[in-house]
């Protein structure tokens, strides 16, 4: 049964909702209005795909912040208006929606351009656009969830590009991470007596053989439990629709999970075969990972064992007490201070050994 705190959550989503319906499709994002100030929300193009991007900072000068998202298909563009205010004083931020997610959704990819390989020739494409534009050597690269798989990508084969890397409950082992997700999953909803959601679950059989669409029941009950948001999960709705930089149909087909179910379906035979421990044992860039934790959607312990066996000039684990998967949301300061401590001595040590850093 709802809560009075439940009703009255909901009930502050009805002006958002309905200035989302009145942006229909046309969006924009905010002015910065300081004298050197950026903020844009444009279409590019990326290797022959047209993909929407947001930059936003108060100096251009500023070294460049690039935020990865996760999925592959799952979005994170809609959520800075919240989670980067503090960063857009201190970096130009891009946030980007990737081929086959979010406002990069449509037209409509090529299904076979969906693969790691392609997204991270785009993640390239995009790194050396910015640089170019900006005038800059390297940026900040911080890879979430999925996003992870392809910072860690780029700063193993392109360190020339970046100060640092942080890896934000980045994916590792798929397939063992989809055993341990499934595994949290049931023994909460056993622990609560919710008899549906334990249907659910068995009715899927093991992690290894579940299908795809069983993959969003099994997360879904991973999100009831606080597993993936661990703060009030109305936030993310709230967060959606207040957004200027998506509109109402954004909106929807966020919810309805349309790029998630085009991309991850499309990439599950290649996503669930790759683990980051045996492609990746050392890196040449300093590498920083940030761990919710009640994180139980890509679970902690498979980073702690990658941060273990990772080489690196320096690396550094960094908690987050009060978050589970997406600490930007749950701890929107924290995640802004740890990133400008971050970037404010990887940029002043370029040139430097990064020993340093």
């Amino acid at each position: 049964m709802a809560t009075i705190k439940d009703v009255q959550s909901l009930l502050t989503l009805v002006p958002k909702l309905f200035g989302s319906i009145l942006r229909l499709r046309g969006t924009s994002t905010a002015p910065i209005g300081t004298p050197n100030g950026i903020a844009e929300l444009k279409q590019i193009t990326l290797n022959g795909y047209p993909q929407w991007v947001l930059i936003r900072g108060h100096d251009v000068s500023d070294p460049l912040f690039l935020f990865l998202h996760g999925g592959p298909g799952e979005s994170s563009l809609w959520l800075a208006h919240h989670t980067m205010k503090e960063l857009e004083r201190h970096f130009v931020c891009v946030n980007w929606d990737q081929r086959g997610a979010g406002k990069s959704l449509l037209p409509g990819p090529d299904p076979s351009s969906m693969t790691i390989e392609q997204l991270y020739e785009d993640t390239v494409a995009l790194i050396e656009q910015l640089l170019e534009r900006f005038g800059k050597d390297r940026l900040l690269l911080l890879g979430h969830s999925w996003g992870g798989l392809l910072a860690t990508r780029v700063a193993a084969r392109r360190p020339d590009l970046l100060h640092a890397v942080i890896l934000m409950n980045s994916t590792i082992d798929n397939r063992r991470g989809e055993e341990l997700s499934y595994k949290w999953a049931l023994e909460r909803a056993r622990d609560a007596h919710d008899d549906k959601a334990i249907a659910k679950l068995e009715s899927l059989g093991s992690s290894d053989t579940y299908s795809q669409e069983g993959k969003f029941v099994e997360r879904m009950v991973v999100f009831r439990y606080g597993g993936l948001v661990h703060s009030d999960h109305n936030a993310m709705v709230r967060l959606m629709f207040e957004a200027p930089e998506y509109s109402i149909a954004d909106c929807i087909r966020g919810f309805r999970m349309k790029s998630l179910s085009f991309s991850i379906p499309l990439m599950a035979d290649e996503l669930m075969s790759f683990n980051l421990v045996e492609e990746v044992s050392q890196l040449t860039v300093p590498v920083f990972l940030f761990l919710g934790r009640h994180d139980h959607t890509a679970p902690t312990e498979l980073s702690e064992e990658f941060y273990a066996s990772l080489k690196a000039p320096h690396k550094e684990l960094i908690w987050f007490e009060d978050s589970a998967h997406t600490p930007d949301l749950d701890e929107p300061e924290k995640f802004q201070r740890e990133v400008i401590k971050i970037g404010t001595k990887a940029s002043a040590a370029t040139g430097v050994s990064p020993e340093a850093v």
